[in-house]
């Protein structure tokens, strides 16, 4: 079962959904004609990042956001990542990344709802600042691409989120696919000097994340420039066991396309996936309610 995967690393334009909106249609329509399964773009991909106080003007219900997809016509099944803001019922406002499924007949609906539990709020983040923290993370089932998760930039950077993915699904076998959304600012040099030091990082997180859920995980980051900021690119894919598949050129645009044989993939993860599963889901339940208990003690 080959899956093809395309990663849209693309530079928003800040605050201009429509604008985006249209773009993300032309990548989709593109994608689909070349019989692609998967759409991943960036965090915050319809709306930019450094909002600010336009926050409340760009943000979306889910039902105005099934709405500019709902144009794309009748053709092949594909499903998209999309990063929006998000406004809840109650009027909160979350960072979010949506998987979406446009049918047969040119419908969308949502498969899952990321909302980005870890808000960065240091150096030139302000999230706290804006949006409502997201506090679940949970697996789901795509049907193309199976068992799978979603992750926000910073969510990455915590190591019990993709532990939590690893373990939601029958078995505790946890999930296929990771799919992450970020926006990354350039910042520092790596070691050699031949790229971003945050670039350096993203590479080691998405092969630590793919190593040890084993699994595979696809990062699709934004390029351009906002308020001065310029955004590193480098979308990739990672293997289970943490092969490098693809990736994405620095700084630039790019549409990156990767065709994947998700059953060997599965069956590979099958055979390396460490035995002991629920010990381990035990021990770590066991520690983190005794080190909670600690915790409240201490706060008496």
């Amino acid at each position: 079962m080959v899956r093809r995967l395309v990663l849209a690393q693309i530079a928003p334009k800040l605050g201009l959904v429509e604008e985006n909106a249209a773009r993300h249609q032309a990548i989709v329509r593109e994608a689909r004609a070349a019989e692609a399964d998967l759409v991943l773009f960036p965090e915050l991909s319809l709306t930019g990042y450094l909002l600010k106080d336009l926050v409340s003007d760009v943000a979306l219900s889910e039902a105005e956001l099934l709405d500019l997809f709902a144009g794309l016509g009748p053709g092949r099944p594909i499903e998209i990542a999309v990063g929006w803001l998000e406004r809840s019922p109650g009027y909160q406002v979350y960072n979010a990344l949506a998987h979406l499924r446009i049918g047969e007949d040119g419908g969308a609906r949502l498969l899952h709802n990321h909302r980005k539990v870890n808000l960065p709020t240091y150096g030139m983040f302000e999230e706290e600042r804006y949006f409502s923290s997201g506090k679940l993370v949970r697996a789901y089932d795509s049907p193309l691409l199976g068992r799978t998760g979603m992750l926000i930039c910073e969510d990455m950077w915590h190591p019990a989120n993709p532990l939590l993915l690893s373990l939601d699904g029958p078995g505790l076998e946890g999930v296929n696919t990771i799919l992450v959304g970020s926006n990354s600012p350039s910042r520092g040099t790596a070691e050699g000097g031949q790229e971003p030091a945050n670039a350096a990082i993203w590479r080691l997180l998405a092969r630590y994340t793919a190593l040890t859920a084993n699994c595979l995980v696809a990062i699709c980051q934004r390029v351009g420039v906002e308020d001065g900021f310029v955004y590193v690119g480098g979308s990739e894919i990672i293997g289970p066991g943490g092969l490098p598949l693809a990736r994405a050129p620095l700084f630039d645009e790019a549409i990156l396309t990767c065709d994947v044989e998700l059953d060997s993939l599965i069956r590979e993860r099958r055979m390396t996936l460490p035995g002991g599963a629920l010990d381990d889901y035990d021990r770590l339940r066991r520690e983190l309610e005794r080190i909670g208990r600690r915790h409240l003690e201490d706060e008496r």
